[in-house]
């Protein structure tokens, strides 16, 4: 008589393990270890779904929060809104998966409540994950003088903020704060040109205007 099998939809993790558990190809893991099961995760639904034998998805689930006693996590409450804004970005999110993987650091990162979330795979490898995952998005200020303020208000400016951020869609945002200062946000590795790029044309359109004021 062949053993019966049973399926199993799990709804009772937090969001975040449930991605931590999708980091580290869980499923892939457990189908190898026990031939006769198979086990989904769907993430938008923060949902696993064990189909096999019932002694297989139990020693599965054991494993499972085995494997979530190892997870090592760590709060950032002090990033910036703009820079955690990005972090939720399509295009932001693919860089620093394709980092960690490069790297071969199994993590994963939330944003909740105005923080930063980020969740590792065991606490030897937490810094290096938060080192990754924090230093994926930059944010710096130039500060508006009296002479440049108005460069801000012009067609020239947003066609130089949009021409940048259309270069790198998604990783490279520039914004006035109250007329004080700039704020750009970028990836770490388009920071230098972005940066450079608002600074000359500030610089740049300054000295034009001081020229014109006095010939």
């Amino acid at each position: 008589m062949a053993k019966q099998r049973i399926k199993e939809v799990f709804t009772k993790l937090k969001l975040i393990e449930t991605k931590m558990l999708l980091a580290i190809r869980y499923p892939n893991k457990m189908e190898e270890k026990y031939k006769d099961l198979t086990v989904k995760i769907n993430q938008y639904k923060n949902e696993l779904t064990f189909d096999g034998l019932g002694k297989d998805i139990q020693a599965a689930k054991l494993d499972m929060y085995e494997m979530m006693n190892s997870f090592a996590s760590m709060v950032c409450r002090d990033v910036p809104l703009q820079s955690l804004g990005m972090y939720e970005l399509k295009q932001v999110k693919e860089y620093i998966v394709k980092n960690l993987k490069q790297r071969n650091v199994p993590a994963i990162w939330d944003v909740d409540n105005d923080e930063l979330i980020i969740c590792s795979a065991s606490q030897g490898n937490l810094d290096n994950s938060v080192q990754l995952i924090r230093g994926a998005v930059k944010e710096n200020r130039v500060a508006l003088s009296k002479a440049s303020r108005s460069i801000v208000n012009t067609d020239e400016w947003d066609n130089m903020t949009q021409d940048t951020q259309a270069r790198y869609p998604g990783r490279a945002m520039i914004t006035v704060t109250d007329m004080s200062a700039v704020v750009i946000t970028t990836t770490d590795d388009v920071e230098q040109y972005v940066l450079a790029t608002v600074k000359l044309f500030l610089r740049s359109k300054s000295k034009s205007r001081n020229r014109s004021f006095f010939d």
